[in-house]
């Protein structure tokens, strides 16, 4: 499978998340104008692990469709994640609350 990989802080949550995919062996895409580092030396440090874990870093442009973002399609992902988030534990993986990466 493929995982795509976007948001705030790429050079350590989204980052960390990018590598833990493909570490996970999901061939891993950090969409580099959908994501802002916190600091430039923090950013080329995160660069250099995401090589040697064969994430490839991207642009929107180069997801391929139906999976480019869009802001309804995003808006529309998060609403279905903070629903999911708000059902009871029970009726999610068993009674085992997931970790975040599982959704």
């Amino acid at each position: 499978g493929e995982v795509y990989v976007v948001g705030v802080a790429m050079d350590f949550c989204v980052g960390c998340t990018a590598l833990d995919a493909a570490a996970c062996g999901f061939t891993t895409y950090l969409v580099q104008d959908c994501a802002k580092p916190v600091a430039e030396a923090s950013w080329a440090e995160m660069r250099e692990r995401l090589a040697s874990a064969e994430v490839q870093v991207i642009t929107a442009a180069q997801v391929p469709m139906p999976r480019r973002p869009t802001q309804n399609n995003t808006l529309e992902a998060a609403r279905r994640l903070v629903r999911r988030r708000e059902e009871p534990a029970h009726r999610i993986n068993g009674g085992h609350t997931p970790h975040a990466s599982s959704f």
